[in-house]
């Protein structure tokens, strides 16, 4: 295989797409011989995956992704599960999400948004992906607020995702295309002021307990650090 095309398809984990051999130099009559002999294995319509390529759920993401064109990414809940927050579902169709008419690709639900900014982009894994922030806003309706809760405080935890990228991945979104607001409101507002995610569950209901003193109760300090006869400990909480 030329060089060009080993480069791609290890960038790929094993995909090419016939857009890509095409530019290589590969004739149609080619890539017909090449699946006739098993050297390419066709995962999608134009997606095909290198012979003794591993194939797992991340390369069929990748390859829903490719088959469904150019300015598709992953999205949504299978970004969700992409990134491994916490108790939500796993979609039984692999998601996607792109500004033009979504493709209709078998085994892939494809969803069409107002916006999609650079900024809500990344690449994980080998897979064009929205952020974790993005799936994040994108999904808050489909789990209850308790879920959404502890998900995002165990992403933040993990450092999967930022607050202030979740703020701003937020804001960037117009109104008109926020299907579900109130979930995120209600999130942002135990926690844009200071908000740190803590360690776990137990302490963050500590926390909300502290928070529904009232607004004029100063409030603590979370992970505090003291020095006791030459040793460093870490509060959950502390006041200075």
């Amino acid at each position: 295989m030329e060089r060009s095309l080993d480069r791609t398809g290890r960038r790929q984990r094993g995909l090419l797409t016939t857009p890509q051999l095409l530019r290589a130099g590969w004739s149609a009559d080619e890539i017909h011989d090449a699946v006739d002999r098993n050297d390419l294995i066709v995962v999608r319509r134009r997606v095909y995956r290198v012979a003794g390529a591993p194939f797992d759920r991340e390369t069929a993401m990748l390859g829903a992704v490719l088959g469904a064109g150019a300015g598709t990414h992953l999205g949504l809940l299978s970004t969700a599960e992409l990134f491994g927050f916490r108790r939500y579902p796993v979609p039984d169709l692999i998601q996607v999400l792109t500004t033009a008419t979504p493709a209709r690709v078998p085994g892939v639900q494809g969803h069409h948004t107002i916006s999609l900014p650079a900024y809500d982009l990344t690449h994980f894994r080998s897979i064009p992906t929205t952020t974790a922030e993005r799936a994040f806003i994108d999904t808050c309706g489909t789990v209850d607020a308790k879920t959404l809760s502890e998900s995002g405080d165990d992403l933040f935890r993990r450092k999967v995702m930022w607050l202030p990228r979740l703020v701003k991945s937020f804001e960037l979104i117009p109104a008109s295309g926020r299907r579900q607001r109130r979930p995120m409101y209600d999130f942002f507002a135990e926690r844009v002021a200071g908000y740190d995610p803590g360690g776990s569950t137990r302490e963050l209901d500590v926390m909300k307990i502290i928070r529904g003193g009232g607004p004029g109760l100063v409030m603590p300090r979370q992970k505090y650090r003291v020095r006791v006869e030459g040793h460093t400990y870490y509060l959950d909480y502390g006041w200075p």
